[in-house]
């Protein structure tokens, strides 16, 4: 054993809707990788939305389709290798995490589940069934399968640092040397090409990429502190026992700012954003909480981000020499260092406000805090 405090290895098959859901071992039940995408999208939009309001939206084949192309390609555009990280696994661990946050807050949190759309009803289509409400909650998970789509393995500050010297970061230049703006285009590209949302009008299709965009854009990490304070910043509006409540907050107090613009006399409008806050705040916890189901997850999640990370600091040193390769491999008190430094950019930043608005999701604090004890703990961790 490698500490007497990791969790055994139940050998009952994990279901998706179990927050100790396990991935990896999903993965080896189905016996086929590229269908993990498509079998845990399929399961999170029919338990959210229903089968009937899911036809309405999308028909089957083309999701089937999307998801396959999806997962075949997650790291194809430059590394042809599955990345150590951020590959199909994350992108199916970030989709699994977010529903179960989901169903978590469904009771707790009504503005995640509420119609805020706020155009004039004449713009909507003739004979359209599809409720909003379902809309925006496919917009968001579909936004979690997309999020880290054709990940190099690299970070922002990489191709800001290296933007002469590496040939994607020409790519990466039109995109402000972000690559959350390059997942959510190259998404965006292969659902117009294959027509993912045939059977939505333009404004839903308007709808959808907002939420897809927001979301996706929320996932950068240099928005810890922006994400932090905005959940303490409309706390009681995120938290009110009902959308009218959120209102009356919101008619009470007309200089809310929200997204640096100052809504006047919309209740309606600053509601919408703030939903929109709220999807991005999720799907970025939902990115970053891949350790909390229990410490070895941890363990198994942080290896892979570390042996991703070593990959960049090899790449770096072969464009400049006087930097030095940084990799863990078996080194404990690295190991120790690289996390405590995850905890104290993250976690200490986001993770204590999330916890404190969204009450029905603090076992993700809970299991962090377990990791930082984990950590401080003298015996061996990575072994051999």
């Amino acid at each position: 054993r490698l500490l007497s405090d990791i969790e055994s290895n139940d050998e009952i098959e994990m279901s998706i809707d179990n927050e100790k859901f396990d991935v990896f071992k999903y993965a080896k039940q189905i016996k086929n990788e590229t269908l993990l995408l498509y079998k845990i999208t399929d399961f999170v939009l029919n338990d959210l939305i229903g089968k009937k309001a899911k036809s309405q939206i999308i028909e089957k084949n083309k999701l089937y389709k999307f998801l396959l192309i999806l997962a075949s390609e997650y790291n194809s555009n430059t590394f042809p290798e599955m990345n150590p990280y951020h590959n199909l696994y994350h992108a199916a661990e970030v989709t699994q995490n977010l529903y179960t946050y989901l169903k978590k807050t469904k009771k707790s949190i009504p503005i995640l589940f509420s119609d805020t759309y706020i155009k004039e009803k004449e713009e909507l289509e003739f004979n359209s069934n599809i409720n909003y409400i379902d809309l925006d909650i496919f917009s968001l998970i579909i936004a979690a399968i997309c999020h880290d789509f054709r990940h190099t393995g690299r970070d922002n500050n990489f191709y800001l640092t290296y933007k002469d010297k590496v040939p994607f970061a020409k790519i990466l230049k039109n995109y402000d040397y972000k690559l959350e703006l390059y997942h959510f285009a190259e998404a965006q590209k292969l659902i117009e090409e294959i027509d993912l949302l045939e059977l939505l009008n333009k404004y839903q299709k308007e709808r959808f990429y907002k939420i897809m965009k927001i979301a996706i854009y929320g996932t950068d990490n240099s928005l810890n502190k922006k994400h932090a304070e905005d959940l303490v910043k409309y706390k009681d509006i995120i938290i009110a026992d009902s959308i009218k409540a959120s209102k009356e907050i919101i008619s009470n107090n007309m200089k809310i700012h929200v997204n640096s613009i100052q809504k006047e006399n919309n209740t309606n409008q600053v509601l919408d954003e703030i939903k929109m806050i709220v999807f991005e705040c999720f799907l970025h916890g939902a990115d970053i909480s891949g350790s909390t189901k229990n410490t070895e997850y941890f363990i198994t999640w942080s290896k892979k981000v570390l042996i991703e990370f070593c990959g960049q600091s090899k790449e770096v040193h072969q464009l400049d020499k006087t930097k030095e390769i940084n990799c863990v491999g078996n080194d404990d008190e690295k190991f120790r260092n690289e996390e405590f430094g995850f905890f104290e950019y993250v976690v200490n930043i986001f993770f204590t406000p999330f916890c404190d608005v969204f009450k029905d999701l603090n076992y993700l604090c809970i299991q962090h805090e377990k990791n930082i004890q984990f950590l401080n703990n003298t015996e061996k961790i990575l072994g051999d």
